[in-house]
């Protein structure tokens, strides 16, 4: 092979490519406006099109494709959240002097109200109580805030309900009685008319009015005309 032929070999992909092979031909560096990036689509990419700002005529947003949230309901979520963090903390610190023998007999106000011997039937026993009072403390706040970003209207009853037993937070320490007034001022929140409209868009997002259908005339079933 000639040194003019081994340069056309090494410079040309056509010389060295089958025809139709998918690795080639590929044009020369410089030849074509490429910016280095390959063979321009022969059709431009295209991306989805941006979701609409309403759903049924409710307002949503772009980015979730739900209804906006309202401030107001992210206000009332913060403080029934707070609630929930601080029953959590109340718990820790409960537990933290529970596992030390000095301090067990004063490690809750369950375990101060039964007065066990540590380590008896008793003792189980109150520990238990304070376990279930700590779990409810936590979990009835946040399962009505997590329920309220999510637009049920149901939690303006279930916020109620989480003021009631907040008040185990009694069996409990000092931390826990930071929840019933956190409840109270998310539960203020979560009544206001605006929030309640929140809750009704919603609802017209999950169950969107359906068009009434058009009355039916006679339906023929068979050889003879029924259901007239």
């Amino acid at each position: 092979m000639s040194t003019a032929n081994a340069s056309e070999v090494g410079t040309s992909p056509s010389a060295t490519l089958p025809a139709g092979d998918p690795r080639g031909p590929w044009p020369l560096p410089g030849a074509g406006d490429t910016g280095g990036l390959g063979i321009p689509t022969p059709e431009p990419i295209t991306s989805l099109p941006p979701l609409e700002d309403t759903f049924h005529g409710v307002p949503v947003s772009r980015n979730t494709g739900q209804p906006r949230r309202h401030p107001l309901m992210i206000v009332a979520n913060a403080f029934l959240y707070g609630a929930a963090a601080a029953g959590a903390v109340s718990y820790a610190s409960c537990w933290w002097y529970a596992i030390h023998m000095a301090t067990f007999a004063n490690s809750s106000r369950a375990v101060q109200l039964m007065d066990p011997r540590p380590g008896s039937l008793k003792s189980i026993i109150a520990v238990v109580m304070m376990t279930v009072a700590a779990l409810v403390v936590v979990a009835a706040p946040a399962i009505t805030a997590f329920n309220s970003w999510n637009g049920h209207r149901w939690s303006r009853r279930s916020v109620i309900a989480s003021f009631v037993l907040s008040f185990l937070g009694y069996f409990l320490n000092k931390i826990a009685w930071v929840g019933p007034p956190l409840i109270a001022i998310g539960a203020v929140f979560l009544w206001l008319p605006a929030v309640g409209e929140y809750f009704h868009r919603w609802e017209q997002f999950r169950t969107p009015d359906k068009p009434l259908a058009e009355p039916m005339g006679d339906v023929v079933y068979g050889p003879l005309p029924r259901y007239r």
